[in-house]
């Protein structure tokens, strides 16, 4: 116990020294924090991703061939002609129909979850790469804000056409296989089916819509914090004019279908097998590479170093300094 400069007694003893906490430090250090999270993660989803998105668009291209099932599909012996018996509604047309769409129903659901897991991976990859566009500085928002809620809302997108597609796949199925349906319930129960189909026809397109937009903006930021190479970027900027067409080609399926089916497939290819999986893995070597580097070790990019303080809060010399002028009433106790 000791006496201040007013005679006052206080507890504290005149050892001890308050810290101020310096708000300087505690940003660079949360900022270190941030820094250090390992992208392991992110480039890991990409390389899982680019498995996964392989299987999923293989699986879509053996269903358009027509060999994924036990039943010819009818579709492929004639377009022109089978086009026109199914908007007919011709019986036997629609029978042999409903005989393929059972023998690939599980298929499409497997199909659908496959896609579903490679989106959501892709999304893990594209969270890790938003990170790294953040701590790139340049004072870009678009990589929190824009970049990675797309990718975010495509795997949701991808979510809910798994489960439609499921329950309206699964549920066709039990019907097209153990009820006995005669030509008119037929007919009736085929315009019931593309009309639960075609609720789905816009919201599901989006997934090309989210998926392009989002390479939109990783190619703008990336052009101007030059993070990637500039091949990247165009590769980034070519897949957004793919999912654009891969978005006309299914809201156009009814309308012409056999032109709307050959872009889908030409799509799926360029996509699913070329320009995706080398995005996916451009950027699973890109987080890799920083992980090895360990550039993240210690303060993040564009932020400059923050100079070291004394533990205590306070100035060495300070501390150690003796009292200048030492309180008058101090020395009047002694006497």
């Amino acid at each position: 116990m000791s006496r201040d400069g007013a005679g006052h007694f206080s507890i504290l003893p005149s050892a001890v020294h308050v810290v101020t906490p310096s708000p300087s430090r505690d940003m660079a250090s949360g900022s270190a924090g941030r820094s250090q999270v390992p992208f392991w993660w992110g480039s890991m989803s990409a390389f899982v991703s680019v498995f996964f998105f392989l299987l999923g668009f293989l699986l879509h291209l053996i269903q358009y061939a027509g060999v994924g099932g036990t039943v010819e599909n009818p579709f492929l012996t004639d377009r022109e002609s089978s086009f026109k018996r199914w908007t007919e509604l011709d019986p036997a047309f629609l029978r042999q129909l409903w005989k393929y769409r059972a023998s690939v129903a599980d298929l499409h659901v497997a199909t659908d979850f496959v896609l579903t897991i490679a989106f959501f991976l892709m999304a893990g990859a594209a969270s890790s790469l938003s990170e790294v566009f953040d701590a790139h500085g340049h004072g870009h928002t678009a990589a929190r804000n824009v970049f990675l809620p797309c990718f975010v809302f495509a795997a949701a997108m991808m979510v809910l056409d798994l489960t439609f597609n499921a329950g309206a796949d699964t549920t066709a199925k039990f019907i097209a296989e153990m009820w006995n349906l005669d030509d008119a319930t037929l007919k009736g129960f085929e315009v019931s089916y593309i009309l639960s189909q075609s609720r789905g026809v816009w919201l599901f397109a989006m997934e090309w819509w989210f998926l392009g937009f989002g390479m939109v903006t990783g190619a703008y930021i990336n052009s101007r914090s030059k993070m990637l190479s500039f091949k990247w970027t165009v590769c980034s900027l070519l897949i957004a004019v793919m999912c654009v067409c891969g978005f006309a080609a299914e809201i156009a399926r009814l309308q012409n279908w056999v032109v709307a089916s050959e872009v889908d497939i030409a799509v799926a290819i360029l996509v699913g097998f070329v320009f995706l999986p080398v995005w996916l893995v451009w950027v699973g070597v890109h987080l890799k590479s920083l992980r090895e580097e360990d550039k993240f070790s210690g303060a993040p990019i564009g932020v400059p170093p923050q100079d070291a303080e004394p533990a205590y809060g306070l100035n060495h010399e300070q501390h150690n300094a003796p009292e200048a002028n030492p309180p008058r009433d101090a020395e009047m106790s002694h006497l």
